[in-house]
């Protein structure tokens, strides 16, 4: 359903039914307001741009790399946010160290809807409780921009794994079942019947006792 506001009204009624307290300036088709996440307060703020053809967000963190020393790795430590995010993206102002977070997206033919609003919203928040942690460990933990954006990305390193076992264990073709061969019973052996003396032909000469009990004549 094709929706007849402009977009920055849009984004006001958004802003009205879900009781946020904000400041709109009509004219600069800007909105601004403070939001508590699960990590810190930001500073958030809305706008309209390229002709109401982009919303687009900007959430500010409650830290600045002010210490020039600790920038780079603060940068690093921004580049790998980055490299792993699907949606938006951290800056850094390298005039006052004022870390942000942007996002934004087209409003398109059929206008803005709250869904969408929401959905943005709501991802950028997450985003930002995650990575906001990872910038604290660097800045005042000691941790390595690597140690810090691993830990903070530690749920979704054990989703990957899981899924790898899980495809891994679908893949892998089960062996056929093979019966296994009953054993046979052991034959009993034969008992050799001790031949008894001179039942053998040719082996011994009974006329002279060989092969007998009988002894010999003469003995």
């Amino acid at each position: 359903m094709p929706n007849f506001l402009t977009p920055f009204e849009t984004l006001v009624e958004h802003c009205k039914e879900n009781d946020i307290r904000c400041h709109a300036d009509h004219g600069k088709k800007f909105i601004g307001f403070a939001m508590c996440g699960e990590a810190a307060m930001y500073k958030i703020k809305w706008c309209i741009t390229h002709d109401n053809e982009m919303l687009q967000m900007d959430i500010a963190l409650p830290v600045q790399a002010r210490d020039e020393k600790m920038r780079p790795f603060i940068l690093e430590t921004i580049a790998r946010a980055n490299h792993g995010l699907a949606v938006g993206h951290f800056n850094l102002d390298m005039s006052d160290g004022e870390i942000t977070y942007h996002v934004s997206c087209p409003v398109g033919e059929a206008g803005l809807d709250d869904q969408t609003i929401g959905r943005l919203f709501g991802t950028a928040m997450v985003t930002c409780d995650r990575y906001f942690a990872a910038l604290m460990r660097v800045m005042f933990g000691g941790n390595t921009p690597e140690d810090a954006i691993y830990l903070a990305e530690l749920d979704v390193h054990s989703e990957r794994v899981a899924d790898k076992k899980t495809s891994a264990s679908e893949e892998k073709p089960v062996p056929p079942v093979i019966p296994m061969a009953k054993k046979r019973a052991p034959r009993p052996r034969k008992k050799n019947a001790e031949p008894k003396s001179g039942d053998q032909p040719g082996l011994f000469d009974p006329s002279k006792g060989e092969g007998t009990d009988r002894p010999p004549k003469g003995r």
